[in-house]
Parts: C-alpha cells; sequence; structure tokens
C-alpha cells in the first residue's frame, strides 16, 4: 500500500498518539490528518479526499452510532474502520449494519492488526469483525 491518505477522528490525544505511532511503525506510506470532531471531520470530507477513516465513536459533538451514521451519510462509499473504548456486545454488530468495514477495541491494538484492519477496509474484503484481543 502507497500513498494512502487516512482521517483520523479522534479527540483522545493519548489514543491518537498511540495511533499514529503504531501506524509509522509499520513503515506503510500513509498520511494521517487528525481531527477531534465530527463536524471538523465533515469539513476535511468535503476538503480533501481521503481513503479511509479511522475514527471513534464517542466525540465532543456527537456519541455512538450517530457518529459513524454521519460520516457514511456524507461520504457513503469512504471506508471507515471503527474504534471503540468498549468491547460491549453487539457493537461490532451494529456497526457492520451502520457501513463499518471492521472494528476495533482501544487498548487491544497492536500495529500488525491495525495493519490488517486497514488493509480489509480498503480492499473491502473485511471477514467480520478484526475487534483483537
Amino acid at each position: 500500500m502507497t500513498g494512502i491518505r487516512i482521517l483520523l477522528i479522534e479527540d483522545n490525544s493519548g489514543d491518537a498518539q498511540l495511533l499514529s505511532e503504531q501506524l509509522e511503525e509499520l513503515g506503510v506510506d500513509w498520511t494521517v490528518q487528525r481531527v477531534a470532531r465530527v463536524s471538523t471531520a465533515l469539513t476535511a470530507l468535503a476538503d480533501e479526499p481521503f481513503d479511509l477513516v479511522l475514527m471513534d465513536l464517542g466525540l465532543p459533538d456527537s456519541n455512538g452510532i450517530e457518529t459513524l451514521r454521519r460520516i457514511r451519510e456524507f461520504k457513503p462509499d469512504l471506508p471507515v474502520v471503527v474504534l471503540s473504548g468498549s468491547s460491549q456486545e453487539g457493537l461490532a454488530e451494529e456497526t457492520a449494519r451502520e457501513g463499518a468495514r471492521t472494528m476495533l477495541v482501544k487498548g487491544r491494538i497492536e500495529p500488525t492488526l491495525l495493519l490488517r484492519a486497514v488493509e480489509c477496509a480498503i480492499n473491502n474484503d473485511c471477514n467480520g469483525n478484526e475487534e483483537g484481543g
């Protein structure tokens, strides 16, 4: 994979830093732009092309599945990988029904799992939930 543009929607600076470091550690040619709000993400998506969205569900201006819906309504064909601090039963299935390619549980994300999730999302060949752990 080369030249991949990722929009990271994450309000927690520590989580965003960790994900950015893991992506960098993999040595893949990608650019990550981070925003902390859905409203800012929608502006970024309108202004620039992205190959993938990595997004938290809990943000200051949106929460839960509604966060995913807002992104999917704006860019229905853009691959989305959901990041969640919860491994709540049924959440991965619900995010899949709403159009996410896969879901990763924060705190269980290893660099190789993150790479697999990004690849499967972009190539649209995810075999279910990549939750990890």
